[in-house]
């Protein structure tokens, strides 16, 4: 077959190959003479791959060796647990493992079937904005997703900002559940394509198909959305004064952020919100016009969660529990203090 055509059917899949495996069959390419499969033991993706080769081949090897040729055409052969590949004057030989010791099971793919239109991945662009890695962990949270007969609600939280947004959409044999998909998973699935398929099957596994590409992985059921919307609840949204986001405090926090990665102090008081942040020896003061009701308010706020949403938030308002952005269908809450 053509190596360029090779590359990129591996490449497809590529995401999945384990980085520090914990079994050496993780970081391998597994072929059944159709089709390949990565697996990392937490996604896996497999695409059609026609090379007539079953086993399982070093990933990063063969990868690394289809890309630094120039060559047109690429031939294998398989003699026992070994895989000679004739790549232009190059000849290849890798260690195959077999096919039977893989460790990826493909699920039973009976469940509610979701089209991923553009609605639901706007949800997924803007829940993974507040899916920051963990500080200790280093891994990123999960989204959780709750659904009801006519509507299906997406949540996300890092503890400095809490993100909301419901969208309309009918899944009948889902209604009442609510499910956490993991950060592997979601990360992947928003790079299948425009026209994947999300599947969340009856055994707790979840699927997105687009074209000839398909991602396995497993969901946390029994997630309790009603945790989020307690938060809410208690923020007393409809009580905080809101208005239009000027377009100059855009550049305000831009230029806080460059300052301070940690705190500023926003004060507002007689329609204008003043900030100010400082570090080592730096210093920037910014102010906007805005109409956010009578009462004055001084709180602290780390300015990046702001600027994650501005893009896409139309209103804000300014309390002293909390930062509320609003945009189409979504609320984010953002963590204040009272002092430094």
């Amino acid at each position: 077959m053509l190596r360029s055509e090779l590359l990129s059917t591996l490449k497809r899949v590529t995401p999945a190959l384990a980085s520090t495996p914990m079994k050496p069959i993780l970081d391998h390419f597994c072929f059944d003479g159709k089709t390949v499969v990565a697996y990392d033991d937490i996604v896996a993706l497999r695409t059609p791959c026609k090379v007539g080769i079953e086993g399982a081949l070093p990933g990063s090897k063969l990868l690394s060796i289809l890309a630094s040729s120039t060559a047109e055409e690429v031939a294998c052969t398989v003699d026992g647990s070994e895989a000679t590949f004739k790549i232009g004057r190059t000849r290849l030989k890798l260690q195959s493992l077999p096919s039977e010791d893989f460790l990826f099971k493909e699920p039973d793919k009976q469940g509610e079937k979701l089209p991923l239109d553009d609605q639901l991945r706007k949800c997924f662009d803007l829940a993974i904005r507040s899916a920051d890695p963990d500080q200790s962990s280093g891994t990123r949270t999960g989204v959780t997703i709750a659904f009801e007969k006519k509507k299906v609600t997406f949540y996300s939280t890092n503890n400095l900002s809490l993100f909301r947004m419901t969208a309309s959409h009918k899944s009948p044999s889902l209604a009442g559940k609510a499910f956490i998909l993991p950060e592997r998973f979601y990360s992947l699935l928003l790079k299948l394509g425009e026209n994947a398929i999300l599947t969340f099957t009856n055994k707790g596994d979840v699927i997105g198909v687009s074209e000839a590409t398909e991602l396995f992985g497993h969901v946390v059921s029994g997630a309790d959305a009603k945790q989020f919307d307690a938060v809410f609840d208690r923020s007393n949204l409809e009580d905080i004064p809101k208005a239009d986001i000027p377009a100059a405090l855009i550049g305000c926090l831009q230029r806080a952020a460059i300052v301070s990665k940690e705190l500023t102090k926003l004060t507002y008081a007689e329609n204008r919100l003043s900030l100010f942040t400082e570090s080592q020896g730096c210093q920037v003061q910014d102010s906007v016009k805005i109409d956010l009701g009578e009462e004055a308010i001084e709180v602290y706020t780390g300015v990046e969660c702001l600027l994650r949403y501005l893009d896409v938030a139309k209103r804000i308002g300014v309390s002293k529990g909390c930062i509320v952005l609003e945009g189409d269908g979504f609320q984010v809450l953002i963590a204040v203090r009272a002092g430094k």
